[in-house]
């Protein structure tokens, strides 16, 4: 008689868990695919973020005037060589 008691517990606990189980199921899912969602468009605005952070600086920046006070020396001399001692200076 105990052994029956114990078998119809253990069935009754099975039901209910199964029951709480497929009555939760749609809820996590639903809270799962909402937060991976939200993960991968936070992962993409960074990603997005970051490429235009880098974009802007990798645009290289003309120059408008060169004043010099010797003529007859094309301004873009003068801009290739303060180019090149910004290069020079920069890996020292």
């Amino acid at each position: 008689m105990d052994t029956a008691f114990d078998h119809l517990w253990e069935q009754e606990e099975r039901r209910a868990l199964m029951e709480r189980l497929q009555r939760d199921y749609p809820v996590w899912k639903r809270r799962r695919r909402t937060t991976l969602t939200a993960m991968a468009s936070v992962v993409v605005l960074v990603v997005v973020g970051f490429s235009i952070f880098n974009f802007q600086f990798s645009i290289p920046k003309g120059y408008d005037s060169v004043a010099c006070n010797r003529g007859g020396i094309a301004d873009a001399h003068w801009a290739d060589v303060a180019g090149n001692i910004l290069i020079v200076n920069g890996e020292l």
